[in-house]
């Protein structure tokens, strides 16, 4: 469990699925970034018993052009262990590519367990140490978690308001609450508040309109937090981070993300300046933005490098303090996979962050087995293919930063003949 809890993505998912409006409904599989879709971290949070799978109870009515869909109450929940059943990984697939109405595609919510996990991670868990370092890590880490998520959750809901506007005129009262909702091209009132017209995409609306402010505002607070957070991390470990990552990591960090993330994307001048357009609450004041300047694909790329930035954290952190359930390699295959290196030209395995370590002995556990060298994608794909006992994969991009972790740290150039290495590179017979 720890060891799924200690990864950021793991984190920022169970965290996205803490705040959503409605934790009932959860969130649809297609509406989840990337990184948050991933088959592994996905399978790994329903084997733990952190997420399920949901649908919502319908029928249709009608036949032929007449037919119309009826929401009924209550969800049907996905029993994949059941004999006969199909994997995470198969359903996962089918629920992105299905084509059917938004209200009835497949959504993930937080089981029982996986709130009171939510709970844990949203109230912090940097108290249960008393390593200054490892708090000051820590602290950085939970404050970019919830900034990325309040990113997350900006962006769903401005998108989710711009595709409901498309069929309908919005209308605004001067503080920027939801007054009413017009067809698209008449005047006709269909909506207004205290209506007895409970639709569901009239209700979804409202509430998207009603929590879009609510998450600017995170987004504002988690903001402030994140660059306080980054600024209490002591300097020296600051400095490991700039090794790890060959860059000033706390400078690239502001630069390309922490000061920009309140502009709206698209505007040349910095977010100090008092002629910049800022990320705001009006949402009529955010759907022109949008016309203009599409704010989805810089969001996006806050996010991934949010997520970035919490993985060079943890690599530290772990150095600081590893998790007990992640010091070690705990598939035994990779026990296996030995190397004799220059101590001179190689750190120990004890100095080397463990998810660097894991994924690079993962790698050459690769090689090994299909007896060629492997570029990190064939790598990737054989171990999810074919597993290792006791090791989850994380995404891809995830992972191959991981291995190239591994490699600076062992000074293994992978373009480099042998990089520089000496002894074996393979098992010998009696250790497979």
């Amino acid at each position: 469990m720890s060891a799924i809890i200690d990864d950021p993505q793991a984190r920022i998912l169970i965290l996205l699925l803490w705040d959503v409006t409605d934790r009932e409904a959860g969130v649809a599989i297609v509406d989840l970034a990337e990184a948050q879709r991933d088959e592994a971290l996905l399978s790994a949070c329903h084997g733990e018993g952190l997420i399920e799978f949901i649908r919502r109870k319908y029928c249709y009515v009608g036949g032929g052009e007449h037919q119309k869909l009826v929401l009924e109450n209550g969800w049907n929940v996905a029993e994949l262990y059941k004999a006969g059943r199909q994997p995470v990984w198969k359903l996962i697939r089918e629920a992105i590519a299905e084509q059917v109405d938004r209200d009835i595609r497949y959504r993930i919510r937080l089981t029982n367990r996986g709130c009171d996990v939510a709970g844990v991670i949203a109230k912090t868990s940097s108290a249960q140490s008393t390593n200054g370092d490892f708090n000051a890590l820590n602290n950085a880490l939970n404050a970019l978690t919830k900034l990325n998520v309040s990113m997350m959750m900006v962006s769903q809901h401005l998108a989710a308001i711009q595709r409901q506007s498309q069929d309908y005129d919005l209308g605004f009262a001067p503080n920027g609450n939801l007054s009413r909702i017009c067809r698209r091209g008449s005047r006709l009132i269909i909506w207004e508040p205290g209506s007895a017209d409970d639709r569901h995409e009239f209700l979804e609306l409202c509430s998207n309109c009603e929590w879009f402010p609510k998450h600017v505002k995170s987004l504002w607070e988690s903001q402030r937090e994140a660059d306080d957070a980054l600024g209490a991390v002591p300097r020296r470990l600051l400095e490991n981070i700039d090794a790890l990552t060959a860059r000033p990591w706390l400078p690239s960090v502001r630069r390309y993300c922490l000061d920009l993330v309140l502009k709206w994307p698209g505007e040349t001048t910095h977010q100090s300046s008092l002629i910049t357009i800022k990320i705001n609450g009006r949402i009529d004041e955010m759907l022109a933005n949008a016309v203009h300047r599409d704010p989805f694909p810089t969001w996006a790329k806050f996010c991934d490098l949010l997520d970035q930035y919490g993985h060079d954290l943890v690599a530290i952190r772990d150095a600081v303090q590893p998790s007990p359930l992640v010091n070690h390699v705990t598939a035994p295959q990779l026990h296996a996979v030995s190397r004799e290196t220059n101590s001179s030209n190689s750190q120990t395995v004890s100095e080397i962050p463990s998810r660097f370590e894991i994924a690079y002995r993962a790698f050459e556990f690769a090689e090994q087995k299909t007896g060629k060298e492997l570029s990190d994608r064939d790598a990737y794909e054989w171990l999810k293919e074919n597993g290792i006992d006791g090791h989850i994969l994380p995404a891809y991009e995830t992972w191959q930063r991981y291995v190239r972790g591994g490699r600076r740290l062992h000074h293994d150039q992978k373009n480099s003949p042998r990089g520089a290495r000496v002894g074996r590179s393979i098992v010998r017979p009696d250790e497979i």
